[in-house]
């Protein structure tokens, strides 16, 4: 079922709360780099929220992840650890 622009507007809203616009993020495999989030998008295949950030070694190309995935816990060497930690 199709969401409402009141409730697309509503998650937009949510995701702003939980991650401010410009804060500055790492990668869990490349802690040296940082990624600037720029703007959230609905995902018009599913409906869900998008985050869309940008590395600042490579201004002008932007990525975008599912906010559940951006908060998402990850293994890796053995560990379990953030995809994305908050620096700034």
């Amino acid at each position: 079922m199709r969401k409402s622009y009141e409730e697309l507007q509503h998650m937009l809203t949510s995701a702003s709360e939980q991650i401010k616009l410009g804060s500055e993020w790492v990668h869990y495999k490349n802690p040296d780099k940082k990624y600037e989030v720029k703007e959230f998008v609905i995902i018009e295949s599913t409906q869900v929220v998008g985050v869309v950030y940008e590395s600042e070694d490579n201004p002008g190309i932007k990525f975008m992840r599912p906010l559940d995935e951006f908060f998402d816990n990850v293994k890796f060497e053995g560990e379990t650890v953030k995809r994305f930690r908050h620096i700034n």
